[in-house]
């Protein structure tokens, strides 16, 4: 709603004619009453969930780590080509492709051109228990451009941001 003005202009009526708005924190509650005029009541701002188990820092031994559905909405090939542009300005990692789906294919493809060759290896499907575990060796973590979009209008960051930071990356 902050970063663009038509989405908040299309909200209004939405959150005005809502019995109760609901958020994950003060901060969001602040936007939607800046750009809607809707006052979220206290008692319907409700904070995420943090784990409060012990969080390894990340040794930086599993290179960049992308992590997601492949699939065309989440422009991973996006990641790919950024990647391609790092690692001709020197870096040196691998990048870990976490997840599948019905482009892996075109992925794999562009993965085996020569600016990328041999730097991206390719998991696959992981359980949910493992994820931090291969975050916890992560160098960096990249999103998708899709999920970095739709995270600003869905809940979707939660999920994010609770398996990053049981990574504690540096």
């Amino acid at each position: 709603l902050d970063s663009l003005p038509p989405l908040a202009w299309l909200a209004r009526p939405v959150f005005r004619r809502a019995r109760v708005v609901t958020t994950v924190s003060h901060s969001l509650a602040g936007v939607v009453r800046r750009r809607t005029g809707v006052t979220v009541a206290a008692d319907a701002i409700q904070p995420m969930p943090v784990a409060t188990a012990a969080r390894p820092v990340t040794d930086g031994s599993g290179g960049v780590i992308v992590l997601g559905r492949l699939t065309a909405q989440k422009r991973v090939m996006l990641s790919l080509d950024a990647f391609a542009i790092a690692r001709a300005s020197g870096l040196r990692r691998q990048l870990v492709v976490v997840g599948d789906g019905p482009e892996r294919t075109r992925l794999e493809q562009r993965a085996a051109q020569s600016d990328l060759a041999g730097a991206v290896q390719f998991l696959g499907s992981v359980a949910p228990a493992d994820v931090p575990g291969l975050l916890a060796t992560a160098a960096a973590g990249w999103r998708s451009a899709h999920d970095v979009l739709s995270c600003r209008w869905t809940g979707r960051r939660r999920w994010h941001a609770r398996a990053y930071a049981r990574a504690r990356l540096a």
